[in-house]
């Protein structure tokens, strides 16, 4: 299904002559379209400046200030998304997004790209299917592109696994560069709208671009590849800042922690090098952060926790920050080994739709019914609209997860509705799909008890995943961690 957006131009609309076809992607700055070029007959990505907080669009399809006092807010960052494109023409490498030209129309601009066949990086991301040297080549990849942009003055600011591209023939290609849209933020004061968390540095939550170089990009590659390896995205660096203000260190979970069992030491340091907190504790440049990739160099020793109030945050020199807007909503720090927990179950929440896969249907292993599932003679089931039978227990599960009857109480839970369901037809694909769901929602349950403290629960959470889905061993790898660390901490992890 086609995606819809009001302030969008509609399918068959045509700019110049570029005819739109739909929409691939939207956000705060503006939209990008499929297009159709009627005069050379080939598919183009064509994105408009459109910031959705200083503008829309009229009956005539033409975009205006939202008001006088925004007009010139409006045109600056239409000079910026001008200029950004006739900066990013000049690049001509395969792992670079083509930019072929720009126009203004509808009182507004529009750039065009070529169109990659494919798909997003972030969608291979959530096959957990990505070994090392996989990683490593997509990598350098990147960085043999972006070295080009960097060479020529330029950043990227928006690297993240949703702007990378991963063509048909396996190579990637960097997406939608985020500087004209930090330029804009900071002009008009935004930024945190126009960053994205979990990718972006903290220095790119600062008004000063001064502050920002190729560190700045190689924070979020880095942050990219941490994503993949992990199965979630770090902590966001205003939410690393909260601690590190108040003293308590830096509660960013390493690569090298999530990641151990199935990457390398040095391929994991290199991440955790380029996710330092501080700019000046990352490779400075590409060809540094290449290096210590490929294994060529050591990872410098730079420390990712902060073990005091970061000096660059502090410091007269450092550009002007409301601390206080960071500070107020800030908790009490609590332990880094309590953030080790959440990040534990969140990376297995990720990576739920591809090891639950796994999920073998829970029947006896002597071959007799689950005493759970509501039994039905062989008389009554000739008697029964199967389909029929089947579509009201189906139904009737969703309900019961709604109310998260999941497994309890013993006849009357969404459980024992997929049994039941299976006991008509063993292969039906809805039932071992809501199996799925059941041990997906006792993880969200257990990390929102690891939120809360509440270990008891945790554990039981975990259990009941187990007992849904008894073949999943990351679940129970996990849990066997997890009891481990709430007994070193707590003294509490083994009493049931």
């Amino acid at each position: 299904m086609a995606k819809v957006h009001r302030n969008s131009l509609q399918p068959g609309y045509r700019v110049h002559w570029y005819e739109i076809i739909e929409i691939l992607g939207q956000g705060g700055f503006g939209i990008t379209y499929l297009a159709l070029d009627t005069n050379l007959k080939q598919k183009v990505a064509i994105k408009e400046y459109l910031p959705i907080e200083l503008a829309v669009r009229e009956g005539d399809q033409s975009m205006h200030p939202i008001s006088e006092d925004l007009a010139q807010d409006y045109a600056w960052g239409l000079g910026k998304f001008i200029a950004e494109a006739q900066t990013l023409a000049k690049f001509d490498h395969p792992n670079i997004v083509r930019v072929h030209t720009v126009f203004e129309a509808n009182n507004t601009a529009y750039m065009v790209m070529g169109f990659e066949e494919g798909q997003p990086f972030s969608a291979l991301i959530e096959s957990r299917d990505l070994d090392e040297a996989r990683l490593v080549d997509i990598a350098l990849s990147l960085i043999d592109g972006l070295s080009q942009v960097h060479a020529a003055g330029f950043i990227h600011r928006d690297i993240k696994p949703a702007n990378i591209y991963i063509r048909a023939d396996g190579m990637p290609v960097l997406l939608d560069f985020g500087s004209a849209r930090q330029a804009l933020g900071s002009f008009t004061q935004t930024l945190t709208s126009m960053v994205s968390p979990g990718y972006a540095p903290f220095e790119q939550y600062m008004s000063d671009a001064a502050q920002q170089g190729p560190w700045t990009d190689i924070y979020a590659l880095g942050a990219t590849l941490y994503r993949a390896a992990c199965g979630t995205a770090p902590m966001s660096a205003i939410d690393r800042s909260k601690p590190i203000l108040h003293g308590a260190g830096d509660y960013l979970i390493t690569a090298r922690e999530l990641g151990a069992e199935r990457y390398s030491a040095g391929f994991l340091g290199a991440i955790d090098h380029a996710l330092a907190f501080r700019e000046s504790e990352r490779p400075q440049d590409l060809a540094t952060w290449r290096a210590e990739l490929t294994g060529k160099a050591a990872v410098a020793n730079a420390s990712i926790a902060a073990e005091t109030p970061t000096a660059v945050l502090m410091s007269s020199e450092a550009p002007t920050l409301r601390i206080e807007d960071i500070t107020q909503s800030a908790a009490k720090p609590r332990g880094r080994w309590k953030w080790l927990l959440i990040a534990a179950i969140s990376a297995l929440l990720i990576g739920a739709g591809a090891t639950i896969l796994s999920l073998r249907i829970l029947i006896a292993p002597n071959g007799k019914q689950d005493p759970h599932v509501p039994i039905t003679t062989r008389a009554e089931q000739s008697e029964i609209n199967v389909e029929a039978r089947v579509r009201s227990l189906l139904r009737n599960a969703e309900v019961d997860i709604k109310a998260l009857r999941l497994t309890t109480p013993q006849t009357n839970n969404a459980y024992a509705k997929y049994q039941a369901v299976l006991s008509l037809e063993p292969t039906n694909a809805e039932a071992q799909a809501g199996i799925r769901k059941l041990a997906f929602r006792y993880l969200e349950l257990a990390r929102d008890a690891a939120r809360d403290e509440d270990w008891p629960k945790l554990l039981s959470y975990l259990d009941r995943a187990r007992m849904v889905n008894p073949n999943n061993n990351e679940i129970a790898r996990a849990e066997n961690r997890l009891r481990n660390l709430i007994e070193k901490h707590t003294g509490r992890g083994r009493d049931r």
